[in-house]
């Protein structure tokens, strides 16, 4: 299982476009997750629209308010399932 974790702190629209294009590479589904490290203070209601569990693939939202890429990163690392971390830009 691979996790694909994108960190992003109020950037919205960048954040749809970096999971639609996730959604389209050749790989299947099933065999990953994606992961939306929001980094705002408050949790976003509009990030956690982006995510549905139905899946495949499962879309996650994980909320981290301590401010900074590297607390992004962790968290999403904290809350992976996957063996393998891909990390990418919200942009």
């Amino acid at each position: 299982m691979v996790t694909v974790i994108i960190p992003t702190y109020q950037r919205t629209v960048f954040v749809s476009d970096a999971v639609s294009s996730v959604l389209r590479q050749n790989f299947p589904k099933e065999r990953y997750e994606v992961l939306i490290v929001d980094n705002s203070f408050r949790p976003r209601a509009e990030l956690r629209a982006l995510c549905d569990s139905h899946g495949p693939p499962v879309i996650r939202y994980v909320h981290e308010p301590r401010n900074g890429l590297l607390h992004a990163r962790h968290a999403g690392a904290e809350n992976a399932r996957g063996r393998i971390l891909v990390y990418i830009d919200d942009d």
